[in-house]
């Protein structure tokens, strides 16, 4: 692709996602990381140095929304800033310098987000589903209390499970009831929008009224159980700003790709092993188990 002329000149957001995902070093220069990427989009090395100069300004704030983003999910950062005025940055997991032994472990881990993110990425919309089911294991439910419902006439719900809850009092006792998840899991190519929360608002009324309509979707542990019943949806590409604010009157939880992905690393029910070689059997052996 170097040396070739690209159709078009990525876009501020598609530029820094791309720096998020491959740069690994302690500390870095925004410009510098943008003439590499622009010159793997095809630019020659004077023209990606010239847009890299013009462009590292307006990158930065994208720099400053995603980090913020992260920090307001509760992600771990995949990067930090480490000189404003320089346009400098750091990665996470390469900054180990005074951290705690727990904190090392949990950036080794988090080293695997680029594997698992490009390997998500390239997932069918079928597995993408799939995957809806492991999140929901990886996050506390029971192996027999999370499944991928069946692929057609599913009414709208793509998994469902049984999640725990942690109180500590009778009210909301640990280990008893559990909340009752439903879930749909979309791998478009872009943002969730506002009607496809409400189209879920519909689905959650429907089990709330035992609709005949879910007898065969629904397992038997699922309409037994007495906890409530929430709302998940999670989505590849992220959610149209009405859908947000939609989901959050419905309390419904929204993920996306990052949030699995982040998941995936930290999860100790799997060994997530090294490489890409190690994330691609780790994805492997979650399709294979909730298929």
């Amino acid at each position: 692709m170097n040396g070739m002329a690209p159709t078009r000149i990525p876009s501020k957001k598609e530029l820094v996602d791309r720096i998020f995902l491959s740069v690994e070093k302690r500390r870095f220069s925004l410009e510098e990381a943008l003439t590499n990427v622009l010159f793997e989009y095809g630019l020659d090395r004077i023209d990606s140095e010239y847009e890299a100069r013009r462009l590292v300004s307006q990158c930065w704030s994208v720099v400053r929304e995603r980090i913020k983003e992260e920090e307001s999910k509760g992600l771990y950062p995949t990067m930090e800033i480490i000189d404003e005025m320089r346009f400098e940055l750091g990665t996470f997991t390469e900054r180990v310098e005074g951290a705690s032994n727990k904190e090392k472990i949990v950036k080794i881990r988090l080293k695997q987000r680029a594997h698992i993110s490009d390997l998500i990425d390239k997932m069918s919309a079928q597995q993408y589903e799939i995957f809806g089911a492991a999140l929901c294991y990886l996050s506390g439910a029971g192996e027999d209390f999370a499944k991928r419902t069946r692929l057609s006439g599913d009414e709208n719900i793509d998994f469902v499970a049984l999640m725990p809850l942690n109180g500590r009092t009778h009210l909301f006792p640990s280990g008893k009831n559990r909340v009752r998840l439903i879930g749909q899991c979309k791998k478009w190519g872009s943002k969730t929008q506002k009607k496809d929360i409400n189209l879920m608002a519909e689905t959650i009324t429907k089990v709330v009224n035992l609709n005949p309509d879910l007898s065969e979707v629904l397992p038997s542990w699922f309409v037994s159980s007495e906890g409530p019943i929430l709302g998940c949806f999670v989505s590849h590409r992220g959610y149209q700003s009405g859908a947000k604010i939609e989901a959050q009157r419905h309390g419904f939880v929204l993920a996306d790709s990052r949030d699995l992905t982040e998941i995936v690393c930290l999860s100790k029910k799997w060994d997530i092993g090294e490489g890409a070689d190690g994330a691609e059997r780790l994805l492997h052996k979650c399709l294979e188990m909730f298929k």
